[in-house]
């Protein structure tokens, strides 16, 4: 993460603590590596089946520097942005760890009342 992140991170984790904001995290959603540019990943009505989050416009925050390269938010759809190499984001470390490749999505509404954490598994 690198200075920018973390002062994005910071006012982020500010605005929750400090704010009414509500956090949710969905289920883990499988993806398989190399899919092409362009794929469905998930819609956020089907994550978050709520009336709360719906007519609600959110944004796709870029906090480790590559999700908006690789994950792109349009309406209420997630889809692919680049192809995604496992491998790739192995080794440079967007996963924590060989065996569970996962990462993260962080998704904010424009009124600041909703923050959401998408887990992925990339599967080869």
């Amino acid at each position: 993460m690198d200075q920018s992140n973390y002062l994005t991170f910071f006012f982020l984790s500010k605005l929750v603590v400090e704010s009414k904001t509500t956090v949710e995290t969905s289920r883990r959603i499988e993806l398989t590596e190399n899919i092409p540019n362009g794929t469905f990943v998930i819609s956020l009505n089907q994550l978050f089946n709520q009336v709360k989050f719906r007519q609600k416009s959110f944004n796709l925050l870029n906090l480790n520097g590559f999700e908006r390269e690789y994950f792109e938010l349009k309406i209420e759809n997630i889809y692919t942005k680049n192809s995604i190499d496992r491998e790739e984001f192995v080794s440079k470390r967007y996963c924590s760890n060989e065996l569970l490749c996962q990462i993260e999505l962080h998704l904010l509404s424009n009124d600041t009342l909703f923050y959401l954490i998408i887990p992925i598994e990339i599967l080869e």
